[in-house]
């Protein structure tokens, strides 16, 4: 009822079968605004429930009689293949704690996720991906994915680099205790209690 089947509204292209909408609106008003006969009358009219399997034969007549209209016939080539999306990090959080699991996943059903953890390409004899894996954050080796399925082109290489949350610093010190000392106190003291010294300082630590 619209050629432009996938932009509705102000954007679309105006009906072209006024009266069966108009004559829907009434019936739909004078059976009490009821959805679900509506939905109903639809469906099971012979016009929805005809088969839509049309050859190419057909579809040219179809053309030819309805210039106006706008067939949708889908992807032709069969014999072309399609390049998968790479995998996704479904832990969505690159930042972790070292004993932290990550998750891959793929949005198609079936496909095969490869990978590495050494910053090497993975390939078709890289480690296949089943269950999550723990990240070795020591190494600072990106982890890299690539997706396979038959009968499709291999995704691009994705790689994810993993950083430890974890970092604890072993030691504070108060190098200046800056413009607003005189307010605080001992700013070392309500620095280190992780309360709001108000101080200028900085931490030396061995972990970064």
């Amino acid at each position: 009822m619209v050629n432009s089947s996938g932009d509705f509204g102000m954007q679309g292209d105006l009906p072209t079968h006024f009266d069966l909408l108009n004559w829907l609106a009434v019936d739909f008003r004078e059976n009490g605004w009821d959805v679900k006969r509506l939905l109903k009358q639809i469906v099971t009219s012979a016009t929805y429930t005809q088969s839509t399997i049309v050859d190419s034969k057909k579809l040219e007549q179809l053309k030819t009689q309805f210039p106006n209209i706008r067939f949708e016939t889908g992807f032709q080539n069969s014999e072309e293949k399609l390049k998968l999306t790479a995998p996704l990090l479904l832990s969505k959080n690159t930042v972790i704690h070292k004993d932290d699991f990550v998750e891959f996943g793929h949005k198609m059903p079936g496909v095969e996720i490869r990978y590495t953890t050494d910053g090497t390409k993975p390939d078709t004899t890289s480690i296949l991906y089943k269950t999550p894996i723990q990240i070795d954050l020591e190494t600072q080796k990106p982890v890299r994915v690539i997706a396979y399925k038959d009968n499709w082109l291999p995704s691009e290489v994705k790689g994810y680099t993993f950083v430890d949350k974890g970092y604890q610093p072993e030691q504070f010190e108060l190098v200046y205790p800056g413009i607003y000392s005189d307010f605080v106190g001992d700013a070392t003291a309500v620095l280190i209690d992780h309360n709001k010294a108000g101080a200028y300082s900085h931490a030396k630590t061995s972990s970064f």
